[in-house]
């Protein structure tokens, strides 16, 4: 995916008057917590307790709790966390593999991040004033930032910076020797459990079985499955941070989920062309639904 950028100048206009706020770190912390669930990573395994990791996503997201928007270098989040910037730079893939915060960079600067954070009001005017794109660039947008997700390395939590772990073969009280280790694993089947369960082919438990069995129809990889409905629960946008509340309830959530799956279907058929890839188009069908239904009075699945 092409990196997105944008210049100082128009940064800065929203840098001006940026109340920061503790509370509202936390509240964004714990909305992104709830959005993730037991997602394919969960919010602990990307970012570890008392981890120099979690240090650097406090730090961001506090930046983020006024107008929604921040620009960094990799240096000073180093700096303020006490890691190195190796550690930050795999916070802000974890960051990524959220899927609640836009990462761009500072095209003016050096090696200066810029953050924006999904669930604010600010931002869909964020990429029209600073990013100068428009709504259906920022479906397209987010839509790859989705694929990027789907193809990226998971990132695991005992990557922490100063973590070290001792294998039970240099241990002098282990009675078992190399020799005998490698003998035993010669005779064993070499696929270990972790192995046998990523091969594994089960649509996660948190995508609705309604809509897994219709996307099954068209789709046998449990992890594509998934990534659509990362589409719908990632546009059913945030409307109040303290509770969490999105825009439409589950229920609404997943009508609206099976609706755009099944138009979706239906552009197939027709043999639609789809230039920014599936996942683009059907972001692109689900904001024009959730567009539609957010103004309807009379829409109700409660």
């Amino acid at each position: 995916m092409k990196k997105l950028t944008a210049y100082n100048a128009d940064v800065q206009k929203y840098m001006h008057q940026n109340r920061l706020s503790t509370q509202k770190k936390y509240e964004i912390i714990n909305t992104m917590r709830k959005r993730m669930g037991n997602t394919t990573q969960s919010f602990e395994s990307l970012f570890p307790s008392r981890s120099k990791r979690k240090d650097v996503m406090d730090h961001i997201i506090y930046m983020l709790s006024g107008n929604g928007i921040c620009k960094i270098s990799a240096e000073t989040l180093a700096r303020k966390a006490g890691c190195s910037v190796r550690t930050v730079n795999t916070a802000v893939r974890a960051l990524k593999q959220a899927g609640q915060i836009l990462v761009a960079g500072l095209a003016d600067g050096k090696n200066k991040y810029i953050f924006v954070l999904k669930m604010h009001p600010n931002f869909p005017t964020i990429m029209k004033e600073v990013f100068y794109l428009n709504k259906e660039q920022i479906s397209e947008l987010v839509a790859e930032q989705i694929a990027e997700q789907e193809s990226a390395e998971t990132i695991e939590a005992v990557g922490v910076e100063d973590e070290k772990l001792t294998p039970n073969s240099t241990n002098p009280s282990n009675p078992l020797n190399i020799k005998d280790i490698n003998k035993r694993n010669s005779i064993q089947d070499n696929t270990t459990p972790e192995e046998k369960i990523k091969q594994a082919n089960f649509v996660a438990h948190w995508v609705p079985e309604r809509f897994a069995s219709l996307a099954s129809a068209y789709y046998s990889k449990a992890r594509t499955i998934q990534e659509f409905w990362k589409v719908v629960k990632q546009c059913n946008r945030v409307v109040n941070h303290t509770t969490g509340e999105t825009a439409f309830d589950k229920e609404q959530e997943l009508h609206i989920g099976v609706q755009a799956m099944k138009e979706f279907a239906m552009k197939i058929k027709n043999g639609v062309r789809m230039k920014k890839g599936k996942f683009a188009y059907f972001n692109g069908i689900v904001n024009h639904l959730m567009d539609k239904y957010y103004f309807d009075p009379e829409f109700s699945m409660a």
